[in-house]
């Protein structure tokens, strides 16, 4: 049951607000295993960012850039559209995890 529970958050935390954005904003494919696959590039971008450079904020610049890339390859979307997208995606997640935690389910610890 607890693996379930943890699915479900991590779908609800990532997968969705790539969803959510993608649909407010227009992208032409805003499916959810193409929001999966956007997600697993995401990391991909956010892991090269960090090899390229020491430090934090310009890595995650550059994961930015590339995750809005891969977006623009993915979803269809334009590369400001995409920038967009990864943007609002970063703020939902950002709301999503503080209305966790102020039910109590996650911490901010």
């Amino acid at each position: 049951m607890e693996i379930l529970v943890f699915f479900v958050v991590i779908v609800l935390l990532t997968v969705f607000p790539v969803m959510v954005a993608a649909k407010i904003l227009g992208a032409e494919n805003s499916s959810f295993f193409s929001c999966l696959l956007v997600v697993i590039a995401s990391v991909v971008a956010n892991k090269v960012g960090i090899a390229m450079v020491d430090n934090q904020l310009l890595a995650n610049i550059i994961a930015i850039a590339f995750t809005a890339l891969c977006i623009t390859m993915i979803l269809g979307a334009k590369y400001f559209q995409s920038l967009l997208i990864s943007l609002l995606s970063i703020g939902l997640q950002f709301v999503i995890v503080l209305v966790l935690a102020t039910i109590g389910f996650a911490t901010l610890r």
